[in-house]
């Protein structure tokens, strides 16, 4: 039989593995069927007919739905808010819980610039757009925060984990869930 060496099962030198320690179980819009610990989410992206109708055949078979609707673009970054208010409300409608998608899609491209300059910014910058997503969050009744950014430089990871960290505080005192959509390939490093 194969086992993993020792220090491949220490999470200590894993950063990253913090973030998965966040209870799943709250309330907020959605409720949670009794005793589930399985998490089962759509994705709602944002235009996409399909998926509405999807997400209505399915719904009973889903905890939480993630749609797209803020995103994360300009120098300096800006959160921009995207809600399309007959989307919004079928998935309130759905009962389940909601978390939005925060990515740095701008029209047809990624804009690296925005999440490269915030995660350089000094604290005061970086606090200031964590008590923006949590303001966004909360005026919806979201149950937390699902952060899809690509294209950003695999040299920034050390302060991309950093910053994360911080979002990570600030949702947590609020009672807030983190989820992050990670691109996996040869540069991924943490």
């Amino acid at each position: 039989a194969l086992s993993n060496p020792p220090a491949r099962l220490a999470n200590s030198s894993k950063p990253w593995m913090r973030f998965s320690q966040a209870p799943h179980q709250r309330k907020r819009v959605g409720t949670s069927k009794p005793n589930q610990s399985r998490i089962v989410a759509a994705l709602l992206p944002a235009g996409d007919a399909r998926s509405l109708l999807s997400l209505s055949q399915h719904t009973s078979e889903l905890t939480h739905v993630c749609v797209e609707m803020l995103g994360v673009s300009g120098q300096p970054a800006r959160l921009t808010t995207d809600l399309d208010e007959e989307v919004f409300a079928a998935v309130r409608a759905s009962g389940l819980q909601i978390l939005p998608m925060l990515t740095n899609l701008a029209g047809n491209h990624w804009d690296t610039d925005a999440v490269e300059g915030l995660i350089r910014a000094d604290s005061t910058t970086q606090q200031t757009f964590a008590d923006q997503v949590v303001k966004a969050l909360q005026h919806i009744g979201a149950a937390g925060l699902l952060i899809d950014w690509q294209g950003i430089d695999p040299a920034l990871s050390a302060e991309l984990v950093q910053f994360l960290g911080r979002m990570h505080s600030k949702l947590s005192a609020e009672k807030l869930e983190l989820w992050l959509s990670i691109p996996v390939g040869e540069d991924l490093r943490a």
